[in-house]
């Protein structure tokens, strides 16, 4: 499912894995996470990889199994999408339209404005604040190929998605 719209996307996507994998590359040398928002650190009061995204306001906390293993990229200003790296910088999925190795991601709306036609379905609200609704949304397509290890860490990725879901709090 596609929330953004346009085509657009797809003319970018071979771009954009090209900057990824570069960026991929790069932090293999420095030792720095791959291109993200802002950089994790340790959370004080839980185990696992804090990450905030001062400009959309919220944080949350991936495990601490999936450092240097994902990528964020922000979208439109008010979403961020989370990708598993082995997929998305992956051989079989450079120079296609396909956006392989998306995890999840969230998107701020105003509060009171978050589409209706999704709040029945799987993606939902995850946090409100009196400004802000923080939705998140899965994929509804394949974002892996099968029977390859960038797969099975894919799907084990995956399996962290509802404790992520979890984590989230909003920044002050």
């Amino acid at each position: 499912m596609n929330v953004y719209g346009g085509n657009h996307k797809y003319r970018l996507s071979g771009l954009l894995v090209c900057v990824l994998l570069c960026a991929a590359l790069c932090a293999g040398c420095t030792g720095q996470p791959a291109v993200t928002q802002s950089s994790p650190s340790p959370s004080p009061s839980t185990e696992g990889l804090n990450f905030e995204n001062e400009a959309l306001g919220f944080g949350l906390v991936l495990p601490t199994s999936w450092e240097r293993k994902y990528t964020v990229i922000a979208d439109e200003g008010t979403t961020v999408e989370f990708y598993c790296n082995a997929v998305l910088l992956s051989s079989s999925m450079i120079g296609t339209e396909v956006d392989g190795g998306l995890l999840f991601w969230i998107t701020r709306y105003d509060s009171g404005t978050a589409p209706e036609e999704y709040l029945m379905q799987s993606e939902h609200i995850i946090l409100s604040t009196e400004a802000y609704d923080y939705m998140i949304y899965r994929p509804s397509d394949i974002q892996y190929v099968r029977d390859t290890s960038a797969g099975t860490e894919y799907l084990a990725m995956t399996q962290d998605v509802a404790a992520i879901e979890a984590s989230i709090y909003p920044l002050d």
